[in-house]
């Protein structure tokens, strides 16, 4: 959240309320998404996910993990709406069964 207070993306009122301002929040993006793959298809969708390039969005880090996915990453861009572009583009790779994504706001 400080961090959000820095960037002017949050703000706060007199009543010490949170505000998020929608067009500083578009100004910059970055997001959290989890990936589930289908059982025998890791090894392909993770050379997909290397070549995964969609408009101005950065794979910032992406890690194997176990558990209800199997993999997350954290992706940047300079708009939200190049994110919901390559989240599309995401969903398309083969292997790829299911997505969660998370979309920040401000760091603690």
């Amino acid at each position: 959240i400080l961090k959000g207070l820095d960037s002017g993306v949050v703000s706060q009122d007199i009543n010490m309320r949170m505000r998020i301002n929608i067009k500083e929040m578009i100004k910059m993006a970055m997001a959290f998404i989890q990936i589930g793959v289908e059982p025998g298809k890791e090894e392909e969708v993770k050379k997909s996910l290397k070549n995964l390039n969609y408009l101005s969005c950065k794979i910032e880090e992406a890690y194997l993990t176990y558990g209800e996915f199997d993999v997350v990453m954290k992706i940047s861009s300079d708009a939200t709406e190049n994110i919901n572009h390559f989240i599309m583009a995401l969903r398309k790779v083969k292997g790829i069964r299911r997505t969660v994504t998370s979309l920040v706001i401000g760091t603690i």
